[in-house]
C-alpha cells in the first residue's frame, strides 16, 4: 500500500478509493486513461480491458 499526506494532491485523489487494488492507467502526460479497474485482475476480460487501456495510453502519448 502507498500512503500520502491527506493534504497533498495525491492524498486528496486517493481519499476516494475504497477498494484495493485499484488500477489506473496513466499516459506520459499524466492523464488518466479510461476508467479504473477495481479489484485484482484475475479474468481474461479484465486482462483484455487493461491491455486496451495501455494501448490507448501509448497512442495518446504519441500525439
Amino acid at each position: 500500500n502507498i500512503w500520502f499526506d491527506s493534504k497533498s494532491k495525491a492524498g486528496e485523489f486517493t481519499s476516494g478509493l475504497y477498494s484495493y487494488p485499484t488500477t489506473y492507467v496513466v499516459d506520459k502526460n499524466g492523464n488518466i486513461v479510461g476508467e479504473p479497474i477495481v479489484g485484482a485482475i484475475t479474468s481474461e476480460n479484465q486482462s483484455e480491458k487493461l491491455q486496451k487501456l495501455i494501448d490507448q495510453a501509448i497512442a495518446n502519448s504519441k500525439n
